[in-house]
């Protein structure tokens, strides 16, 4: 019997209570210009008729696989769609999100030119009456990328890219299960890592949409951000034997996150508690980030206004962003002087 041919790319989508979007984000994915791929369609114990949509279009395009599971969290939804995918190429969506119908074909035609292991495109933000767009320029190694998300300049997210699918399962990279805040990060940061070269297009192929208020991504609560804690911590292992560089962005990251975590926690009354479990990672950071993380947190919970503390997160990118240019200066003139 002849082996059943595996597709070129393995498309995952996260479905949970998606009923008034889902339909959108399918329709789109099911129009690619390439139709050599698969549609993973994981649906995470909906209790809206999400499982019932996804089964409709499983039963009249042979492309889509539908896989129904107890709740879990994106987490279990992401690493049972890596469980199964059968792609050379791996790319999320999320199912309140859609894309451009060439958004396959011209990411894998970069790809082809680049001989990438990572190509990510721009996408558009909407937020209802209004939009963003966000463009990112790259191209290096997977290192240089791992320093360039932790450090702010790169987005993390897992959608608008194609990813190489052996990075995942060549190394056994998943996420953790059960922690479901921030997961993104740690995947994509471990992928990256062990990524030949990874490029970032200019082209606008993907459509974020933010105001789907039970989505995995928006709901803004303290309780995701401590399971961001999570995953941060478990990237914090992952880098700390793989370079000064990669440990002191890991560093500014941590940094960024515990004003974040803060600034959520003043919407919900529950900086104290916050605030204490910040000051148990303080020991694991590297004297420099330990007094700037100290002093950060410190202020942060000091400041009573949401929107002064949204203020003081940007206020803090910028601090990290000049510190890190300092430092590449400093060892760009050292290697000019060391030669």
């Amino acid at each position: 019997m002849e082996k059943e041919k595996s597709p070129q790319v393995s498309v995952i989508v996260p479905v949970y209570n998606v009923e008034e979007y889902l339909g959108r984000s399918i329709d789109s994915i099911l129009a690619q210009a390439v139709t050599d791929f698969e549609l993973l369609l994981i649906d995470d114990g909906s209790s809206d008729t999400s499982g019932a949509i996804c089964d409709e279009y499983a039963a009249k395009d042979s492309r889509v696989r539908v896989f129904h599971k107890e709740n879990g969290g994106v987490s279990s939804v992401r690493n049972m769609g890596l469980d199964n995918s059968r792609g050379e190429w791996i790319c999320f969506v999320d199912s309140d999100d859609w894309v451009e119908p060439n958004m396959l074909e011209t990411l894998l035609s970069h790809q082809r030119s680049t001989d990438a292991d990572i190509v990510s495109a721009a996408h558009m933000k909407h937020f209802g009456t209004f939009t963003r767009l966000s463009v990112e320029t790259f191209d290096g190694t997977g290192p240089e990328c791992c320093s360039k998300i932790l450090h702010n300049e790169l987005t993390h997210y897992l959608w608008s890219r194609i990813i190489r699918s052996s990075l995942f399962a060549d190394k056994s990279i998943r996420c953790l299960e059960g922690w479901n805040g921030e997961e993104d990060i740690l995947l994509l940061c471990k992928a990256s890592y062990y990524a030949r070269r990874v490029v970032c297009v200019s082209d606008v192929l993907y459509h974020y949409y933010r105001l789907n208020p039970i989505s995995y991504t928006s709901s803004g609560s303290v309780y995701a951000y401590k399971q961001g804690w999570v995953n941060s911590n478990g990237l914090r292992e992952f880098f700390r034997d793989k370079g000064e560089e990669l440990n002191d962005a890991m560093d500014s990251e941590q940094t960024r996150r515990a004003v974040v975590t803060i600034m959520w926690a003043a919407r919900r009354g529950d900086q104290r508690e916050v605030m204490e479990k910040l000051h148990k990672l303080l020991p694991t950071m590297n004297p420099v980030y330990r007094e700037s993380c100290d002093w950060v947190v410190r202020t942060a919970f000091a400041i009573p206004n949401y929107t002064l503390l949204r203020l003081f997160v940007r206020c803090v990118d910028i601090t990290n962003w000049i510190r890190y240019k300092l430092t590449l200066l400093v060892k760009g003139k050292e290697n000019v002087e060391g030669a």
